[in-house]
């Protein structure tokens, strides 16, 4: 039961598209004018449940696995390779698991992905690990797939922190990227305790006050030893399975997990610092008692008050507002905190109510419009492909090397991981160090920091991109915006009167941008989309009416001998530029 709160008190009455479109950008990768006209009519509580309670499409590949990989100078094997080897591939595999994670998030309109993703910027984990780090199992694609796995699954099935500190702490991925996996009684490790308690739970706290001490990342440490990864993916480490040596898998995932090897473990009592209280944590001699010790832990970490306001805080921030006033944290986070510990850090049902409250939707009021956080280089990416339909390269029903090949090499590893990836300010999945990515926490720029004189022009020519379908100059993305099929979408299947400037503009403008244009903004934008369709501005609109009309069918009215031709090249370039010119508008910097 959530707490009830006048901070956070759910608002009434229909969205309309403005804070639908809002609510949407701020909790899905899948933004359309289709998704924004359902949520529009519903209250805000209606919409949440529906953003929640929409089922995740079947994946489009349901899982990177079992698809040869005789494609860019790759001999045999699989995408996530099951033996205990590892080869010069997984670094390729690695990125194509992440492409494959991308193309779900693009199709899949409810909350789900992004929650994940939000997930993953504070149990955070590099496909390309930290330099130094570790050698060999980190590297494993599989172990990667896996970890993607558990962040959906959590996203999904409303997995609470609680359970998924546990989870995470057992995840191969995470044990192999924080060296976990080399803890052990005879040389204790702190790397994956010092962050679990930093970054991943309770948080530093103040300089004057933190919130724990050196000795207690000891303590944590030592209750760690001896869990680590396992190899071979079978029976013997599916969570919840038959042989999991885990006593108390619930719930039980179905994900491939690390595994307790008591030789290792440190079975001494740990005493924490008065900052927990002077707890004691007592040392189990069994595997059965090192789970307990696991749990025992996180029990004494997330009854701290700190623990739930350090969870409020990267909530807030993610969804609502990078910046938090002091009225802010006395409120709004305080209110938050209180319903995570009331719902046993159930941390689905206290983003609900968030999501639900006027509070979120007063930062997309009508006074100062919406677009108060700065777009990620994949929101960017995820809004302009699924808005005009656009798919990335086209997989049948049995792919062939080459489409695969299409599919994740050249749009993956060539674009998500270098065009945008390097020039756009974010690695899907790999950050370049265990605080995250900047923009989610480094003060005082935060979300800024996506935006920089490197980033600029990769953010600014995206519409180019996809419009001219192309890499660089010479080099094919392999998948573009088609503006005429996007025309004909709206016209056929929509509704849209094309053929009406304004409501073309109107059908775009008013739901891809997060806050109404000024007059003045508009007709910039109108200019762009029919320059040099007529020889006097005047008569512009009625000239578009006639190409449209010429070429889907409809005729032109001004011009009633002339037959419909179908003849795209009357309408695409004008459409093409409405495209570049909304992608490129400031105003689609933002969410």
């Amino acid at each position: 039961m959530s707490v009830t709160t006048t901070s956070l008190a759910s608002r009434s009455g229909s969205l309309g598209i403005q804070l639908a479109g809002h609510l949407l950008r701020r909790t899905s990768f899948r933004f359309t004018k289709p998704r924004v006209d359902e949520l529009e009519v519903l209250d805000a509580d209606a919409a949440v449940d529906n953003l929640f309670n929409t089922a995740v499409p079947t994946p489009y590949i349901p899982r990177p696995l079992d698809y040869d990989e005789d494609v860019y100078n790759a001999t045999g094997g699989e995408w996530i390779d099951d033996d205990n080897a590892q080869d010069v591939n997984e670094g390729n595999r690695r990125q194509w698991v992440a492409t494959w994670w991308l193309r779900n998030a693009i199709y899949d309109p409810s909350a789900t992905h992004k929650l994940a993703f939000f997930i993953h910027t504070f149990f955070t984990t590099s496909y390309e690990g930290i330099s130094g780090s570790g050698v060999g199992a980190y590297q494993l694609s599989r172990f990667f797939y896996d970890h993607l796995a558990l962040l959906n699954y959590a996203a999904e099935n409303s997995m609470g922190l609680k359970t998924l500190a546990k989870k995470m702490t057992l995840d191969n991925f995470m044990l192999c990227y924080l060296n976990n996996r080399l803890n052990r009684a005879s040389g204790v490790n702190e790397n994956y305790a010092r962050e679990f308690l930093e970054l991943f739970t309770i948080g530093i706290g103040d300089e004057q006050n933190p919130n724990y001490t050196e000795e207690d990342i000891t303590k944590v440490a030592q209750i760690l030893t001896g869990f680590t990864t396992k190899l071979t993916r079978n029976e013997s480490n599916v969570d919840g399975g038959a042989n999991d040596d885990d006593p108390n898998p619930t719930p039980a995932t179905g994900i491939f997990k690390g595994y307790a090897l008591l030789s290792n473990h440190d079975t001494s009592d740990k005493t924490f610092s008065e900052k927990f209280g002077e707890t004691t944590i007592t040392g189990g001699n069994t595997v059965a008692g090192m789970y307990q010790e696991l749990e025992d832990l996180i029990d004494m970490v997330f009854a701290q008050e700190a623990t739930a306001r350090n969870y409020a805080r990267k909530m807030y921030r993610f969804y609502v507002d990078s910046t938090i006033t002091q009225n802010i944290e006395d409120t709004v986070i305080t209110d938050l905190a209180d319903d995570l510990i009331a719902n046993n850090y159930d941390l689905v049902a206290t983003l609900k109510l968030l999501l639900k409250s006027e509070h979120f939707y007063s930062m997309c009021n009508s006074a100062e419009g919406g677009g108060n956080i700065i777009k990620s280089p994949i929101e960017i990416l995820t809004e302009a492909m699924s808005f005009f339909n656009t798919d990335l390269p086209a997989l049948s029903g049995t792919p062939t090397a080459t489409e695969i090949e299409e599919h994740f090499f050249r749009f993956g590893t060539a674009y998500l991981f270098n065009k945008l990836g390097e020039d756009g300010g974010i690695l899907l999945f790999g950050p370049n160090s265990v605080a995250g990515y900047p923009a989610y926490y480094q003060e005082p720029l935060r979300d800024k920091n996506w935006y920089n004189g490197t980033t600029i022009p990769t953010r600014y020519t995206i519409g180019e991109l996809f419009v001219t379908n192309q890499y660089y100059i010479d080099n094919i993305l392999h998948t573009n915006i088609d503006s005429v099929a996007f025309a004909n979408y709206l016209a056929d299947i929509l509704g849209v009167d094309v053929g009406n400037a304004n409501d073309m503009l109107d059908a775009v403008l008013n739901y891809l941008l997060p806050r109404p244009l000024s007059a003045e903004r508009r007709d910039i934008i109108k200019d762009i989309f029919l320059g040099g369709i007529a020889a006097d501005p005047a008569d512009a609109e009625i000239n578009w009416q006639c190409e449209w009309g010429l070429y889907h069918g409809e005729g032109c009215n001004v011009a009633p001998d002339v037959p419909p031709d179908g003849d795209e090249d009357r309408v695409r370039p004008h459409l093409n530029a409405l495209v570049v010119a909304v992608l490129s508008a400031q105003e689609f910097q933002l969410k």
